[in-house]
Parts: structure tokens; sequence; C-alpha cells
């Protein structure tokens, strides 16, 4: 048989008798289908802080897609949504949070769910929230920099600005919401900016 088809049946009986065979009335049409190919090449084509959209290699076959989220803490599939179409946008998610997504294609019939396997993983980060709430404590020689969280699997990156050659220098690359940049001259005024980007990147 080939893979990602429905085929219909009907079951008679044969029934011996003399030296001849009868054949007894078919039986009401049964529907079943062999399972759908793996999804592939799953790519993430838009972020936002709640929302995922994911694309991924159509199967001409199948009617319906199951798509789930991996937890590599707990080491479980939680499904998300389905889809009809070999895209889907993924709602209510945290923002600055990275997903596992997988999906699995299927033919969906009265008598069943013909399934294929699942597909790799694609790690993806919604967008983190807007950096806001900096506040910093100057020490004689230290500067302690601190920000609100923008999202559970994000980086942080504390760049300093010299104002004589107005460049910026990159000083750490953190998961923290706090860095203390240390080794600083007494009653010298230093200038900061902190990027923020998701752990897939």
């Amino acid at each position: 048989l080939s893979s990602s088809t429905r085929y219909n049946f009907k079951v008679c009986a044969e029934i011996p008798k003399n030296s001849k065979t009868l054949l007894s009335p078919f039986s009401e049409t049964f529907y079943a289908a062999t399972a759908t190919q793996t999804p592939t090449n799953l790519t993430a084509t838009q972020k936002t802080e709640s929302s995922l959209t994911v694309t991924w290699s159509a199967d001409s076959g199948a009617n319906i897609y199951y798509i789930y989220n991996y937890d590599t803490s707990t080491k479980k599939y939680t499904r998300l949504c389905t889809s009809t179409a070999n895209s889907v946008t993924i709602s209510d998610l945290s923002a600055g949070k990275k997903y596992n997504i997988c999906v699995i294609s299927a033919i969906k019939l009265d008598s069943g769910v013909y399934k294929s396997g699942i597909s790799q993983k694609l790690s993806v980060c919604t967008k983190p929230q807007a950096l806001e709430s900096i506040s910093s404590v100057s020490y004689e020689k230290s500067i302690r920099l601190s920000w609100k969280s923008c999202g559970e699997d994000v980086k942080y990156l504390v760049y300093s600005y010299d104002m004589t050659t107005k460049k910026y220098t990159l000083l750490t690359t953190t998961s923290a919401c706090s860095f203390t940049h240390t080794g600083l001259s007494p009653k010298t005024k230093y200038a900061y900016k902190i990027r923020v980007r998701g752990s897939d990147n």
C-alpha cells in the first residue's frame, strides 16, 4: 500500500457447501488509511510576545496536523493546537520563553486517526518584552545595574558607552536581571546600553 492514502474495504464471508463456495452479502464500507509522512522543515515565520507562527512541509494525504510542545524539564509533550493546513499560529504563549515545537500529520476518519511519527523539534523563543525599569546603584569603584525581567528564556547584552570614541563595548551576556561593572574610577561618569534577545538567537 501507499503511505498517506485512504482505503475503502468491504468484507464478506466464504461458506463452503458441497463442492461450491457461497458468499455472504458484503458488509458496509469500512474506511481506513495508512500512516502519513512525518512533517519536516519546521520553520518559525513570525514571532510576537504571545504567539509563534510555524510552517512545515505538507503531506498531500493528511487532513489534520497536531502541534505539540516538548518540555525539557518534565520530558513530556503537551498538545498546543491543531491545524488543517501546513502552518499554524500558536497563541496564548509567554513572552521571552523558549518552546520546542513538534508536529504530527494524520488522516482523521470516522474509523480512527492514522498518524505519522513525531517531527524533529523546532526550538524557538517568543519575542521578549521591552526592557524597562532599569535602575543603577553607584559605589566608589563599581556600578550595579538592574532591570525588570523580559521573559523566562532571554539573554541580556550589557554594553558600556565610551563618550570619547562614541563606541559601545560588550561587557557581558547574562540571563540574570542585574550586572555589576567593577574596576571603575571614582567620581567618573559612565553610560550603558542593554539589549535583549531570545535564547534561540
